[in-house]
């Protein structure tokens, strides 16, 4: 059984034209594994990827395409040169301070020690430790005052409010059960 032919055997050319396409039948073959130094393809735009359409031709493909965008996570902008750049909604670097409506942690979370607060923000309180040995931690609310948290000794929490200026509430069962 013969082999089929790639590549057909010219008619009503130059001798020189069908040897050339004869030797390069032969090598290309059903086996033949040619190698290019560069392909070119017309109708194409530079630069950009290749995909095919529906029709399985070649055509080109700008890189927004193929990379969608998440909403309030990661932003895709088209630069328009078959490029996107990536981007989030908020500065996020190392220097910066995003805004987040919420935050849950499963694990502690880590505060750098410092002399002091940093500069109050109108309805904005902070929490920080204290350079100390041992550390402490510390409450500042928006207009500047300071309250130390924890073991330390609690001050100024109630505005200098004395014991005698606050009522007991009598914390009897309401079914005459045992109060302990």
């Amino acid at each position: 059984m013969s082999t089929p032919k790639l590549v057909p055997t010219p008619k009503n050319c130059d001798v020189t034209v069908r040897q050339a396409i004869q030797k390069l039948a032969s090598k290309l073959g059903p086996g033949g594994e040619p190698t290019y130094a560069g392909l070119t393809l017309t109708g194409l735009t530079a630069s950009r990827l290749l995909a095919s359409n529906a029709s399985k031709a070649l055509v080109s493909s700008n890189l927004a395409s193929w990379v969608t965008q998440t909403a309030n996570q990661v932003l895709v902008t088209d630069d328009g040169d078959g490029t996107i750049t990536l981007s989030a909604p908020q500065d996020i670097h190392t220097g910066a301070s995003p805004m987040f409506a919420g935050l849950k942690l499963e694990s502690g979370v880590f505060i750098k020690e410092q002399a002091a607060a940093d500069a109050d923000t109108a309805a904005y309180g902070q929490i920080w430790v204290k350079t100390a040995t041992p550390n402490e931690l510390w409450f500042t609310d928006d207009v500047g005052t300071d309250y130390q948290l924890g073991d330390g000794e609690i001050t100024n929490l109630d505005g200098g409010k004395s014991d005698s200026d606050y009522t007991v509430i009598d914390m009897s069962p309401i079914d005459g059960g045992d109060s302990t």
